[in-house]
């Protein structure tokens, strides 16, 4: 059986606004709440899509490194997303052999 792509994007939409969206709220806040000063005076990013603006400002800070994305879960989720495609194709080969 197929499904419509479309089943597949309303899915996504309301992941996205009733997990994710809510999520960055609560983060917004809790970081505000943990360092006042630097929020201050601060306008906050966009929240889904990235401001290209501040690309160069990005790229031009140190702030980045590979232990921190590390730590951050950045590299580790990577690989979850790269093996879900292989880990529903052996279900589907378990399920077939039993049902």
């Amino acid at each position: 059986t197929t499904t419509d792509p479309r089943v597949g994007l309303v899915l996504f939409a309301v992941l996205v606004g009733f997990v994710y969206y809510p999520t960055m709220l609560s983060e917004e806040e809790y970081l505000i709440a943990k360092f006042p000063a630097v929020a201050a005076g601060r306008a906050f990013p966009w929240r889904l899509i990235p401001d290209p603006r501040r690309l160069p400002e990005a790229i031009s800070t140190d702030c980045f490194t590979v232990q921190t994305a590390w730590n951050n879960l950045g590299f580790r989720s990577a690989w979850f997303i790269l093996g879900l495609p292989l880990f529903l194709r052996v279900l589907q080969w378990v399920q077939g052999m039993f049902w």
